[in-house]
């Protein structure tokens, strides 16, 4: 703890500093937006402040866990250096109000660097576990070739002071873009492009020891093409991405495992019209949700197009109301993340073009499928996390004018605002907007690639509509 600031846990992108460093507002890139990946020479992950309220030290974890989700997308910022004194919430609405929610800081803390991209991070205890794209690694502040170890795809470290693991250095021959822990937390599922992992084959999908990186030998599913999401129960992995095939046997986009020996199921939810993105199983265990550019699910479009919930027992279609408002799927739109709290789903995406109408982040009830808010804002959006009574989202977002207060468009230059969050009072909208947009002004430069050195403060708008409005 110093000066009423815990220093908690990781956010990060891709980006540039005079040592090449990650920038602090992220999610996972890799389920579509690789257009926007900048090849760099390394990169430098990032943990960051949060403000301290009466209830941080129950809070703390959970906001390990949104830092550390934010650290794995490539968003594309220039840094002249990372400051080295973290400031928490430097605008809250109102201090003395109880209902002002606690919300992180802009400002990140140091960790290891690394040479290439981080896209996904998943937390477990104090342990944060990276995959993604890279080939070495250096501690904070080391210049380039100072203090380097290799780590191919995946590393380490600890969430508390942002140093490298020394013991936890697996290795795959192709990038990593998607993590999970089964719920015992004895082992780390990974999935991507990979066909080799320590040296052994195993095709886009493995199973690590949590404290040594060692392969679980029996897990041995194999996927004729990348996965891009894993929910992992105690007896059932079930996995989503581009493939056809797992094992020789038809699995279009989908499919599922026995966790014992990675044997194929029966589980065979009919995928068509493009890939699946993102997946999340339900706190009560009743369904599966799914995300991604799919047009139909079980040979339904409505739901089916970009969303559908499915059973976790036989795969089939369940009610989502929410897609009769929400669509995108097809060549030019998708779903490109969900997250998940006690009672709602959040789902993020992009359109360019037809096929879509969603680039922000929409709220749906678990328990039936219905459409909570919209935040309309215009710009993709990669990630979200929600805690609390905030919801934050990574994304390049240009235009929130639709939300009274929001930012407009600036001419004859784009502004792009990486960061936001938005906040409500834990209620239903009766408009289906959420009650305030806070947004984190990175002072952006002119085109998306530049962002300014340092960071703003967490600025306060009221939004009363949530209209998918293009």
């Amino acid at each position: 703890m110093t000066d009423g600031r815990q220093r908690l846990a990781s956010i990060g992108g891709i980006g540039r500093s005079s040592h090449w460093g990650i920038s602090p507002w992220a999610r996972d890139l890799s389920l579509h937006c690789r257009k926007a990946r900048l090849r760099v020479p390394t990169t430098r992950l990032g943990r960051a402040s949060v403000h301290r309220g009466d209830d941080m030290a129950k809070k703390s974890l959970g906001f390990g866990r949104l830092l550390a989700l934010f650290a794995s997308v490539a968003l594309i910022g220039t840094f002249a250096q990372f400051p080295t004194a973290a400031r928490a919430d430097t605008k809250p609405l109102d201090e003395t109000n109880p209902k002002t929610p606690v919300t992180v800081s802009a400002d990140p803390l140091p960790t290891a660097q690394i040479d290439g991209v981080a896209w996904t991070q998943l937390v477990v205890g104090n342990t944060v576990y990276v995959g993604g794209s890279f080939t070495t690694a250096r501690p904070a502040g080391s210049a380039a070739g100072v203090d380097t170890v290799t780590r191919t795809n995946l590393l380490a470290y600890d969430i508390t002071t942002g140093v490298l693991s020394t013991t936890w250095a697996p290795t795959t021959n192709g990038e990593v873009l998607t993590m999970t822990a089964s719920p015992d937390k004895s082992r780390i599922y990974i999935g991507g492009s990979f066909t080799q992992v320590n040296g052994s084959i195993r095709n886009r999908i493995a199973a690590l020891d949590p404290t040594t990186g060692a392969l679980v030998n029996a897990f041995q599913p194999k996927p004729d093409a990348s996965v891009k999401s894993i929910v992992a129960t105690s007896s059932t992995v079930y996995f989503g991405g581009i493939f056809s095939s797992v094992g020789g046997t038809t699995r279009a986009k989908i499919a599922a495992v026995q966790a014992s020996d990675g044997a194929l199921l029966s589980w065979v939810p009919t995928i068509a019209g493009g890939n699946v993105n993102a997946m999340k199983l339900s706190p009560d265990g009743t369904k599966i949700a799914l995300g991604g550019s799919f047009t139909t699910v079980n040979g339904s479009s409505n739901p089916g197009y970009g969303l559908a919930f499915v059973t976790p027992d036989t795969g089939e279609s369940l009610a989502m109301p929410v897609n009769a408002t929400v669509r995108n799927g097809g060549d030019n739109a998708a779903i490109l993340s969900l997250t998940s709290d006690s009672d709602s789903l959040y789902a993020t995406g992009y359109t360019y073009g037809s096929g879509g109408n969603l680039e922000g982040t929409t709220r749906i009830d678990w328990s039936d499928g219905s459409l909570v808010w919209v935040e309309d804002c215009h710009g993709d959006t990669y990630g979200s996390y929600p805690m609390g009574d905030v919801v934050y989202t990574v994304s390049h977002a240009h235009y929130c004018g639709n939300l009274e207060d929001g930012f407009g468009q600036t001419a004859p230059s784009w502004t792009f605002h990486w960061g936001n969050a938005f906040f409500e009072d834990r209620h239903r909208n009766t408009e289906g907007g959420p009650a305030r947009l806070r947004e984190l002004d990175r002072h952006p430069g002119p085109v998306a690639t530049k962002v300014a050195a340092q960071p703003d403060q967490w600025h306060l708008h009221r939004s009363e509509s949530g209209r998918v409005d293009r």
